[in-house]
């Protein structure tokens, strides 16, 4: 039986793994309402997710996994209550995903480019505590060829 596990990606999987991949579809019965649940908040829409069958092909576990895993990506990115901050973690996902840069943390760069839209009490604390140095894990990007 699937636990619903907050970023549970690893978990989905494990479960996944353990009906086969012959039983995918028991997984999605299992996992669809949750998804459901996570694309009715972040969509502020009572309509489910409902993939055509030409995205699930013969992978619809991994497909839902993927779809359940940006969906609470998404619902935390939500929960971000300063616009400038939210700003920041989507650049940083943007990067992440175009395999420009891993970074964790604000760079001081990101702040100064978003200065015109801080408050002036924000400006004040940042100049008291500025951040601490982003934590940049790598700088690039990398492509695979296969032959």
């Amino acid at each position: 039986m699937l636990r619903v596990y907050w970023q549970g990606r690893e978990q989905y999987a494990k479960e996944l793994q353990r009906v086969g991949r012959n039983n995918q579809n028991e997984f999605v019965e299992e996992i669809q309402p949750y998804t459901d649940a996570l694309f009715k908040y972040l969509n502020n829409s009572p309509v489910n997710w409902d993939p055509p069958h030409t995205v699930l092909g013969n992978k619809p576990g991994v497909v839902f996994i993927s779809k359940t895993h940006a969906g609470e990506v998404g619902v935390a990115v939500d929960g971000i209550v300063r616009t400038f901050m939210k700003s920041i973690v989507l650049e940083n996902l943007y990067n992440i995903a175009s395999s420009t840069s891993v970074q964790t943390g604000t760079a001081l760069e990101q702040l100064e480019r978003r200065v015109d839209g801080l408050s002036t009490q924000l400006k004040a604390d940042i100049q008291k505590f500025p951040p601490a140095k982003a934590d940049m894990i790598w700088e690039s990007g990398f492509h695979l060829v296969v032959m």
